[in-house]
C-alpha cells in the first residue's frame, strides 16, 4: 500500500491538501493509497520529528504570509527536506499555498524568482526546475493534481537535494534519526 504523508503547520492547509490528494487518488483509481495528515508544529522543527519513514511520497505545505524563509541560510525546512529525502528516497513535493499561479503552471515564476534573487533561496529555483515545487492560491489546479499523481506513481525523478539545503542543514549525513533543528530568526 502506498503511503502519502502530508505535513503543514496550518491545520486548514493540511486538511485541504489531504482532501485534494485523496481526490486525486480516487479519480485515478488508486484505492490502495493511505493519505496521512501529519501535524507539524514549529516546536517539532526544533525538537525533531520522524519524517517520511515509511512514506511513498512526502508533501510539505507552507502557507505564504509574506516573508518566506523556506530553505538555504535562514530556512525553516532544510533539515526537514534532508531527513524526508533520506527516509522516502527523494519523493518529496513542496507546496506553497496562498500564491496566485496562472493556468497550467506548476509554480508562479515571478514568486520563485523573488525567492531566489531577493530571498537568497537558490534551492527554491532548483526545486522548481525539478518539478518538485508547486504554488497555488486556494486549491490545486489540474496541472498540480497531475504532478501529485506522477509523484505518487513514481513517474518523477527523485529529488536531487540542492547543495544549499545540505550546506545549511543541521542534521548529519549519517544520522538515521528523524530529528532536526530549525533555524528561525
Amino acid at each position: 500500500m502506498a503511503r502519502v504523508e502530508v505535513y503543514a503547520v496550518l491545520g486548514s492547509e493540511r486538511r485541504a491538501l489531504v482532501k485534494a490528494v485523496e481526490k486525486v487518488c480516487k479519480s485515478a483509481g488508486l484505492g490502495d493509497v493511505q493519505v496521512l495528515p501529519e501535524k507539524l508544529l514549529l516546536k517539532d522543527l526544533k525538537e525533531g520529528v520522524e519524517v517520511g519513514a515509511d512514506a511513498s511520497l512526502v508533501i510539505l505545505c507552507h502557507y505564504n504570509e509574506g516573508r518566506v524563509l523556506l530553505t538555504d541560510r535562514d530556512g525553516m525546512y532544510n533539515d526537514f527536506l534532508v531527513v524526508a529525502h533520506r527516509n522516502c528516497g527523494g519523493n518529496i513535493l513542496l507546496v506553497i499555498s496562498g500564491v496566485e499561479t496562472e493556468g497550467d503552471s506548476l509554480a508562479n515564476t515571478a514568486f520563485v524568482d523573488s525567492l531566489v534573487w531577493e530571498g537568497a533561496q537558490n534551492a527554491m529555483g532548483e526545486l522548481n526546475t525539478q518539478g518538485r515545487l508547486l504554488t497555488w492560491k486556494g486549491t490545486p489546479s489540474s496541472a498540480h493534481k497531475e504532478q501529485i499523481l506522477k509523484a505518487l506513481q513514481g513517474q518523477l525523478s527523485p529529488l536531487e537535494l540542492p547543495e544549499s539545503v545540505i550546506e545549511y542543514a543541521n542534521v548529519t549525513n549519517g544520522d538515521k534519526g528523524g530529528g532536526f533543528i530549525c533555524n528561525i530568526l
